[in-house]
């Protein structure tokens, strides 16, 4: 009985620990596999379902980019909200793309505020592969559906998440990106306001870093119970 307990104790602990980095590993080897074969147009998605991969350096992460925003997709991926631009890199275009923040099948776009204004994000298509910048970072009120409207004279993607963290969905975060026609452009500097308005921004940050603290603590304080219990019966014998 003992040791059954020790063995559950065991799995416990190491499952509190790594999980859900597990999740995670496992949804990035898949999504890395997939983009390569979308890239050599081996992939096995239809068209219909997939329209391509987003690229985000500053997050280190890849996701694909599915029509329909379903349960399902945005369980395996990120997509266009519903009656969005199609990501094909033309003027008056806005392609809102959604994601969890966070999801028991992978963390998607859960660590979206390590984006700053300046950060380059790529949209890789069937076809082509293009560039954009972000530009602005709001914080708006689920409702606030004239937000994601286009703006004119502009091809832009906005990449939209729950915020804060946990919240439930009580705003939303957007990160408002335009097409950077020239690669190798560096960033412009930014304006006092625009940085004045990212830092106004109410971070969750601080509680993703104290959940991952309380998780491998968790697994830390489980696998010393288990080292007391078996130093207790080593020196009971």
């Amino acid at each position: 009985m003992k040791r059954l307990f020790a063995l559950i104790l065991i799995v416990l602990g190491i499952s509190v620990y790594l999980s859900p980095n597990i999740q995670d590993v496992y949804l990035e080897k898949q999504t890395r596999k997939s983009f390569e074969q979308f890239k050599s147009k081996q992939t096995e998605n239809s068209l219909d379902e997939l329209c391509g991969y987003i690229e985000i350096p500053s997050m280190d992460k890849i996701f694909p980019i599915y029509l329909e925003d379903s349960y399902e997709n945005l369980s395996r991926g990120v997509a266009l909200l519903n009656k969005s631009s199609l990501p094909i890199g033309v003027k008056n275009s806005n392609n809102v793309i959604i994601g969890h923040r966070g999801w028991k099948t992978g963390s998607f776009f859960k660590d979206i505020e390590k984006i700053r204004i300046g950060d380059l994000i790529y949209i890789i298509t069937s076809t082509q592969k293009l560039v954009y910048r972000a530009e602005n970072i709001k914080v708006i009120n689920p409702n606030d559906i004239e937000k994601l409207q286009v703006q004119e004279g502009k091809d832009m993607i906005t990449l939209c998440t729950c915020h804060p963290y946990l919240s439930r969905g009580k705003y939303r975060y957007l990160v408002y990106c335009v097409r950077n026609e020239e690669v190798n452009k560096k960033p412009e500097k930014l304006k006092e306001t625009e940085k004045l308005e990212e830092t106004m921004i109410e971070s969750s940050t601080g509680i993703i870093e104290v959940e991952e603290i309380i998780r491998k603590l968790g697994g830390i304080i489980i696998l010393g119970i288990l080292l007391s219990i078996c130093l207790k019966r080593k020196a009971s014998r």
